[in-house]
């Protein structure tokens, strides 16, 4: 990762897409290096400084996994509600979403937005598809009358890794 970061310039404005690109990279090394609160400030910094409403939403949803990871969900949620609608109904979003209700232990919710997101499962990328299939594994979403399981933070952590590399991909 670091010879990756050696390659970047983060950028002082975002201007043009390959600055907003890089920019996001960067962000997301950083979250992979579980530089947390330097990742944060970079998504924070993208979100906006971000010329168009796609790179914003990609610098919120980014923001949203440090949040997870972080542990505050609540302004995880916060960020996710806060996209526009043309990019709060992508799948990504909607998988992302979908964690944060349930670590919101809020089982109806998260199973009923699991249910509508699999009548498209066919259209995903492959990794959404592997992050929506680890979360509904781990919390049992197609079990409707399941509690939902306390994860320990490990199980937690291979979610978040599966969001990541959904969001690189996206």
């Amino acid at each position: 990762m670091d010879e990756a970061l050696a390659l970047l310039t983060e950028p002082e404005t975002v201007t043009t897409l390959q600055q907003c690109y890089d920019l996001h990279l960067i962000g997301m090394i950083r979250f992979g290096q579980n530089k947390l609160d330097e990742a944060e400030r970079i998504f924070n910094k993208g979100a906006a400084l971000a010329p168009i409403p796609k790179e914003q939403a990609l610098f919120q949803k980014g923001l949203s996994l440090v949040l997870l990871k972080k542990g505050d969900i609540e302004q995880a949620e916060e960020r996710l509600i806060a996209l526009p609608p043309e990019y709060a109904t992508q799948p990504d979003a909607r998988v992302i979403c979908i964690f944060t209700r349930v670590r919101l232990e809020q089982a109806d919710i998260a199973r009923k937005a699991y249910q509508k997101l699999m009548k498209n499962v066919g259209q995903m990328n492959p990794q959404t598809k592997a992050a929506l299939t680890v979360i509904a594994e781990k919390y049992r979403l197609d079990q409707p009358n399941a509690a939902l399981p306390k994860l320990d933070q490990a199980s937690n952590d291979e979610i978040i890794a599966k969001l990541v590399e959904m969001e690189l991909a996206a």
